[in-house]
């Protein structure tokens, strides 16, 4: 698997839970992520690898709007990551 294709995976993963949301901005769809994704019993990645793939994606000039299957545009799927991003940078004592 090519780190491309992992990241993708990984913003999938957090993602999912605000595909179809009218307001992904929400504080609860930010908890959903760490609840169904990052926290979930079952999740294969560490918090650091949500991490790493999140700032990639947040460095990248990728349209996420296109690059992910969700209805949001690359704006509002990078502001959700932003808002992941700095709870978990936090939560880890990484904060920028």
């Amino acid at each position: 698997m090519s780190e491309k294709d992992a990241n993708v995976g990984i913003l999938n993963y957090i993602v999912y839970g605000i595909i179809q949301t009218p307001t992904p901005l929400d504080p609860e769809y930010v908890d959903g992520a760490f609840r169904t994704a990052i926290d979930h019993p079952n999740s294969p990645l560490s918090r650091d690898d949500f991490l790493e793939g999140i700032r990639h994606a947040l460095e990248s000039d990728v349209d996420l709007g296109k690059a992910l299957p969700t209805r949001h545009d690359d704006a509002t799927i990078r502001a959700y990551l932003r808002l992941v991003e700095a709870r978990l940078a936090k939560e880890l004592g990484r904060s920028r």
